[in-house]
């Protein structure tokens, strides 16, 4: 399991059960590959908007998603503060021969972590997930900032782009709360250090009630975003309408334990 103490960070041989729930990680490999990743911030085609990709969470498997998702965004831990220390708790699926060659990594934060290890974790994974024949393309931070703190995000959030390697994506998920709460500029700025934000409709296990009235934002929203759902089956009608918007990337529909 990577640590951080300022230095590389490592991911060793995978060992124990997949997918269900924290487990730890070896240190046994010492990191220095540099990965070749694709970008995120190309136009999509119509097919890409209209074909979701899909969250991988702790406890579910990348088969679960239909064959024709666009994209698969895999859980593979949480950052945390310990004893004055940082460590990545592992959890969902290990680093494994899949049947997709290329994917994405989310990983979950209830404190902002150095940038660095942020950076080092990924290239670890990478380097894991690589051993195995599958790409790692980007990462996506899952953080549920308050709309006052987004100024602060966003500044962690360049740094922590500016610690990747080039060609490497960086995304995020976005509290839907922040369309209404956040000031322009703020939310500007935030989307500068980002590739795209992952919009969530929902909160916790149930949809935004309020739902259409965040779809007004995005609708008019300038900057790339994507809007996350629970069920692709029950997006609200105006989620369609949103192609109109040339900033929209498509929808991500989460699968969770």
């Amino acid at each position: 399991m990577p640590k951080w103490t300022g230095a590389a960070v490592s991911v060793g041989p995978v060992t124990g059960r997949r997918g269900r729930g924290p487990q730890r990680l070896g240190n046994a490999l010492a990191l220095l590959a540099a990965v070749t990743l694709a970008s995120c911030t190309e136009q999509p085609s119509a097919r890409d908007v209209e074909a979701p990709s899909y969250w991988i969470w702790a406890g579910r498997l990348p088969d679960e998603a239909p064959a024709d998702a666009r994209e698969l965004w895999i859980h593979q831990g949480r950052f945390v503060h310990v004893g004055g220390s940082w460590d990545l708790e592992h959890q969902g699926l290990y680093p494994s021969p899949l049947a997709r060659r290329r994917i994405q990594l989310v990983f979950r934060l209830h404190e902002l972590p150095p940038p660095a290890f942020v950076a080092e974790t990924l290239d670890a994974y990478s380097v894991a997930w690589g051993r195995h024949a599958v790409e790692v393309t980007g990462v996506q931070l899952d953080f549920d900032s308050p709309s006052a703190s987004l100024a602060d995000y966003g500044a962690f959030l360049g740094a922590v782009r500016e610690q990747l390697p080039d060609g490497v994506g960086l995304s995020i998920t976005g509290l839907a709360t922040w369309l209404a709460d956040a000031e322009p500029a703020t939310r500007r700025a935030l989307h500068r250090s980002v590739d795209h934000v992952a919009y969530q409709l929902y909160a916790g296990r149930r949809p935004h009630a309020d739902a259409e009235r965040f779809l007004r934002f995005l609708s008019r929203l300038p900057h790339p975003f994507e809007v996350g759902l629970l069920d692709r089956r029950h997006a609200p009608a105006a989620v369609a309408r949103l192609r109109r918007n040339p900033a929209f990337r498509g929808t991500v529909v989460f699968l969770g334990p």
